[in-house]
């Protein structure tokens, strides 16, 4: 039980690591998106 305890204990947390880092990655996409679109106004 401890050895499957351990295992649903690190599939969380990579999970939940995971799901942080796509979402914060998604939002450095859409902030570097903006921000060139930014630019591109800017520039024409």
């Amino acid at each position: 039980m401890i050895l499957v305890d351990s295992l649903m204990a690190v599939e969380l947390f990579y999970y939940y690591y995971f799901k942080n880092f796509l979402t914060y990655h998604l939002v450095w996409k859409f902030f570097h998106f903006s921000t060139f679109i930014d630019y591109v106004v800017s520039i024409s």
